[in-house]
């Protein structure tokens, strides 16, 4: 590839509350091996010294990238923080890296490479290892999975997530804004992609995700108390509506404007149904009287849920103690929940 062919990338470090893993995180980004590379870390409101330790980790930095802070007033979630990122951002395509997480250093160069000479490619993902608050791995996946399709594109329904992933700018520019989307975003975005171009993923696991007592995209937190977990779920499911309402308003734009071809439009608006009736299902599985669940399995499967799917959403809705129970014994929970008896003074229930 020659330089003239390379990308110009921005690499965003989306801080939150996120002091203990902060420098590291940022340091990560600053070593990436990529020519031209602007770093952005960008504060969403923290309330815990997190853009301080950015600023002095910035400072501190003497190497070839350019460097950029932006610390906004209130907080946006992850959705408005993103936004606000590529509105900030100074290139076409933006890296995302969560303010817990490490990059690899060759993270920018793979990333560049996927976009290079292919404008259609609108978001480029690959795989991850999971780490402890600690920095213990607990494996990964870096394997090529099928892409998602339009017709079968709930939240979370194989998509790549934000922390593994990498926009060009079209996916934001002239669309819905996410301000105010606490979450789903990830979703949102891939559904875009799928829509208007290409996904492509590389090889190989180039984050390290970390699972701890503050992540803001898992229950990690309430992983120790039942109430917690499905309340957690439940706010969850909430925002997913939200995401929902964004891309509905997306596909009206596109339709007024041409810009999807029919099939492309159809498909688009199947996957919306779609996904919004199994949502509409999942929630209505904390509630209703247990006659009629029959009916709702029954439902589920025609949009092409499998039944163990639908017994873990009534697991965690109905019975999240006994979830709690039958999943005890993994490495990464007793890591997480271990290092939530740690910012809890030792509270925190088995």
């Amino acid at each position: 590839m020659t330089e003239a062919a390379v990308p110009s990338l921005t690499f965003v470090v989306r801080l939150h509350d996120n002091a203990r893993f902060a420098a590291a995180a940022i340091t990560a980004a600053l070593e990436q091996r990529h020519p031209g590379l602007e770093v952005l870390v960008l504060d969403d409101a923290s309330g815990d010294g997190s853009a301080e330790i950015a600023r002095r980790t910035l400072a501190a930095y003497r190497g070839p990238h350019a460097t950029r802070l932006v610390c906004l007033e209130r907080n946006l979630g992850c959705g408005g923080a993103l936004q606000a990122a590529v509105d900030a951002s100074r290139n076409d395509i933006i890296v995302l890296a969560d303010g817990d997480d490490l990059s690899e250093p060759g993270r920018a160069a793979a990333v560049a490479a996927a976009f290079a000479g292919r404008p259609d490619v609108l978001l480029v993902a690959h795989g991850q290892r999971t780490i402890d608050a600690a920095g213990q791995a607990f494996g990964g996946d870096g394997r090529r999975p099928a892409p998602p399709r339009l017709p079968r594109a709930p939240p979370g329904a194989r998509g790549p997530a934000g922390a593994v992933s990498a926009y060009r700018r079209a996916l934001f520019s002239g669309l819905t804004p996410l301000d105010g989307l606490g979450h789903s975003e990830d979703w949102l975005l891939t559904v875009r992609a799928l829509c208007l171009g290409q996904i492509a993923r590389v090889e190989g696991q180039l984050v390290q995700r970390r699972s701890h007592a503050g992540n803001i995209s898992g229950p990690t937190a309430a992983l120790a108390d039942p109430a917690a977990w499905r309340a957690w779920v439940l706010r969850h499911d909430a925002r997913a509506f939200a995401a929902y309402d964004r891309l509905r308003r997306d596909l009206e734009g596109w339709a007024r404007g041409g810009r999807l071809a029919p099939a492309t439009l159809a498909s688009a608006r199947q996957a919306l149904a779609r996904g919004l009736r199994r949502l509409r299902l999942r929630r209505a599985a904390a509630r209703l009287p247990l006659r009629r669940l029959p009916a709702l399995a029954a439902a589920w499967r025609r949009l092409g849920g499998s039944r163990r799917q639908l017994l873990r959403h009534l697991m965690i809705l109905r019975c999240p103690g006994l979830m709690l129970h039958l999943v005890r014994g993994t490495a990464l929970r007793q890591a997480t929940l271990d290092d939530v008896r740690r910012q809890q003074g030792g509270s925190a229930r088995p």
